[in-house]
């Protein structure tokens, strides 16, 4: 049997939320896009900031 989602022991968690704060969609420096009925898909997904300062930083201490 596979070992899939939190169980498998290859998968870390990386908290992002210390980093976005301050930067949440209704900030005025948000870092992710809010919801969008005409493009849906990147409702919610980061800007080009949010994945740079936010995502980033953390995935890279993360990953070693």
């Amino acid at each position: 049997m596979a070992v899939t989602g939190a169980a498998d022991p290859r998968i870390v968690y990386a908290d992002v939320r210390g980093q976005f704060a301050t930067h949440e969609i209704c900030d005025a420096d948000r870092w992710l896009h809010s919801v969008d009925l005409l493009a849906i898909s990147s409702s919610y997904h980061p800007t080009a900031s949010g994945q740079k300062l936010g995502y980033q930083p953390v995935f890279s201490r993360s990953t070693g």
